[in-house]
């Protein structure tokens, strides 16, 4: 684990105080929630201040519970209908507004993320500068902007079945094999660019997170409004 003085995310100097705000604590960037093991807070990734890792906490509940449903390890997926049930029965919101969206086709089933389009770029932000520190040591600094594209199922599953019929095997098989790639339980993958500037982050084989670190300049600010708004559109299509 790196450690950190200031928390990864928002940058603020964290202390010891107990239920502050700015308190350090561990942050596995990648959630427990979303695998089907258990990591000690000694195998965190760095520390993220309270705030932070509360606000994030809500979205790696919401991710994690719904990706590993629909992800392809058994033992996870029973655990995570247990969750989900659970999460019905105190009538979370989001998570009865994720059952009313359920469907079925002839790729299987699938569940709209009841999420909004920022708090999914959030979401991203908060995964590139997660691996930005991971990969460089540092945080992100100010001269540098998150840009973040969703990969959603239907895409993932896409890509899954173009690379079987070209390589003839399952491809986060192969990439659960490569040494350069970190995973957890062969489960996420983090696939990264040497200096970190580009990065997928895939949960429980279910979703990507394409992230992009670019120059914060008044051009590059407008390909992250845009990616934002098409991703604003999609969600709308996916609701109605």
């Amino acid at each position: 684990m790196r450690a950190s003085t200031y928390c990864v995310y928002c940058g603020v100097l964290m202390n010891r105080i107990v239920n502050d705000p700015h308190s350090r604590t561990v942050e596995h960037m990648i959630p427990q929630v979303s695998v089907s093991i258990h990591r000690t807070n000694g195998e965190g990734d760095f520390h993220a201040c309270k705030k932070c890792n509360s606000e994030k906490s809500r979205v790696d509940e919401i991710l994690g519970v719904i990706c590993r449903m629909v992800g392809d390890n058994t033992d996870g997926s029973f655990d995570a209908i247990n969750n989900f049930h659970k999460a019905l029965s105190r009538k979370d919101s989001r998570f009865k507004q994720a059952f009313q969206s359920v469907s079925h086709s002839q790729r299987g089933t699938s569940i709209t993320l009841p999420l909004t389009a920022k708090e999914l770029y959030r979401y991203g932000t908060w995964l590139g500068k997660g691996v930005y520190f991971i990969q460089r040591g540092e945080l992100l600094p100010e001269n540098l902007i998150v840009w973040v594209e969703l990969i959603g199922h239907e895409e993932v599953i896409f890509i899954k079945e173009q690379y079987r019929r070209q390589h003839g095997s399952d491809a986060f098989d192969d990439l659960s094999q490569n040494n350069r790639i970190k995973n957890v339980n062969k489960e996420s993958f983090l696939i990264t660019s040497d200096d970190a500037r580009v990065m997928f982050v895939c949960l429980n084989r279910v979703v990507m997170f394409h992230i992009k670190i670019i120059d914060d300049t008044y051009i590059n600010q407008k390909k992250c409004k845009k990616v934002l708004r098409s991703l604003e559109k999609r969600i709308g299509k996916l609701k109605k």
